[in-house]
């Protein structure tokens, strides 16, 4: 059976072709553009049933049967000649052209027409064709009509009054009739024109909406690779996270080592994980990343700055937190929230208000900064999205630096340009960006055989971390 994935696979290894073209990047994926035509395989389908249909409603009934009767006629050039010269062939073409051009005239259209008692001649010159063969000197005329005895009698009745004004012309008896029609011959049906004109205009419909996609795949600035999400060397490429596999844990690890290698020893390193857009899984890896510092022996704590959000909204513990602390309506040790994990502490956003940039801005979030910093290792902030909110070019300033997070194949690379400016246009400073939900098959090619990592996800239980590190929350407590 054959599958999408092996679709896919015909084109071959990934190859990627780039070039610009009137100041806009055209790149070439010739997997993800087969990618993007086969995940809109159902818009695709509906195209063509809607073209389908239109074009039967406008073709309710199929058209006539189309009916063709012929004749032949030989044309006699010159006679009892022993051989067949240069000369001889030009002037036999030539003159099979201008007996073509009489067959066609005006004047034997309409001798034609009134023998048959037809009153537009006009209908039946569209009906007659000529063709005619040099080598042998024969013309063959041709009517064609959706009623097969008018056919074959206008087809007799044109070559007889051909021959007629032929021999006027020339005063010869050099046009000899060969064969005269005797039935004409079914040449098209009208169902069959009818059913080619629908599925023809399906065909089309759906062919220029997949050049139309292939189009997009190519122009598109979206990153779809890891040189993307860096800016091409601009910015470090902080980590990659597959989407959806047991490898997203090890990956997450991987960030962890850096975050760690970079870390000041004698102080707490505060993070900013901003996303680029909404739904690029900014609380996922900020919470994850965590628990990977907390596992690596850090202390740390994950705040969730995201006071617009309804609390029903989010997946948080604890209906006190940051806005509540921030609006002197808690103290820090109320908003504090103690997990399981005797390293790992969190704070929620509390309660839903209004007045975020001022409580963002204001000298106690500076205050609650200077306390925690001496306690923790890592202090990582939550973010709402940049083109969400302007929070996070307040929070750059209470942090160290700002990681940000994209997400494959669907930000564009204009998105992280942007934030990243804004960011550093607000006095703070881009450590990385983390590409989130990247393809498991992408994700395995830019890794080394990521499974071998899997040994170190084991428990002493022999049990999987990475469902105990799904957190469970209870209360104001947190299971880690």
């Amino acid at each position: 059976m054959i599958h999408l994935r092996h679709i896919i696979e015909l084109a071959g290894s990934y190859h990627r072709f780039s070039g610009v073209c009137m100041n806009k990047e055209i790149r070439i994926d010739i997997r993800q553009c087969i990618r993007d035509v086969l995940h809109r395989w159902i818009s695709i389908l509906v195209l063509g049933i809607v073209v389908f249909a239109l074009v039967s409603l406008l073709t309710p009934t199929p058209g006539d049967d189309r009916f063709r009767a012929s004749a032949t006629v030989y044309a006699v050039a010159v006679r009892d000649i022993g051989y067949i010269s240069p000369d001889f062939v030009l002037r036999t073409a030539t003159m099979l052209r201008s007996y073509a051009e009489v067959a066609m005239s005006r004047k034997v259209i309409d001798s034609v027409a009134t023998l048959m008692g037809e009153p537009d001649s006009t209908a039946l010159q569209k009906m007659v064709s000529v063709e005619y063969s040099e080598s042998s000197s024969i013309l063959t005329l041709f009517v064609r009509s959706s009623d097969p005895d008018y056919a074959v009698t206008a087809v007799n009745t044109i070559t007889e009054v051909f021959i007629s004004e032929i021999r006027s012309i020339t005063g010869q008896n050099n046009v000899l009739s060969l064969d005269m029609a005797a039935d004409a011959v079914l040449e098209s049906s009208g169902v069959v024109r009818q059913w080619t004109l629908r599925v023809g205009a399906a065909f089309a419909s759906v062919f220029f909406y997949v050049v139309i996609i292939v189009l997009m795949c190519c122009m598109t600035t979206r990153i779809i690779s890891v040189e993307d999400a860096g800016l091409n060397g601009r910015f470090e490429i902080t980590g990659i996270v597959p989407y959806n596999d047991k490898s997203i844990y090890d990956s997450l690890d991987r960030i962890a080592v850096k975050l760690q290698v970079k870390k000041d020893l004698n102080i707490g390193r505060v993070l900013l994980i901003c996303g680029c857009h909404p739904r690029v899984g900014t609380t996922s890896i900020a919470v994850n990343l965590s628990q990977s510092l907390v596992l690596s022996g850090y202390r740390t704590i994950y705040i969730d700055a995201d006071m617009r959000k309804d609390r029903r909204h989010k997946q948080m513990w604890g209906t006190v937190g940051l806005s509540d602390f921030l609006t002197e309506h808690a103290a820090l040790a109320d908003i504090i929230i103690k997990t399981q994990h005797d390293k790992m502490d969190c704070i929620s956003s509390g309660t839903e208000t209004a007045s975020v940039l001022h409580l963002l801005n204001s000298e106690r979030m500076s205050n609650l900064m200077d306390m925690l910093r001496p306690v923790y290792d890592f202090i990582l902030i939550d973010s709402p999205a940049q083109n969400n909110a302007v929070d996070a070019e307040i929070l750059i300033k209470q942090a160290d630096a700002a990681l940000l997070i994209a997400s494959w194949n669907v930000t564009k690379k204009e998105r992280v340009e942007h934030v990243a400016s804004t960011i550093e246009r607000a006095g703070g400073t881009v450590e990385g960006v983390i590409l989130n939900q990247m393809e498991v098959k992408r994700y395995n090619r830019y890794m080394d055989h990521p499974d071998r990592y899997a040994s170190l996800l084991q428990t002493n239980d022999g049990k999987s971390k990475v469902s105990n590190r799904e957190a469970k929350y209870t209360g104001r407590h947190v299971e880690v």
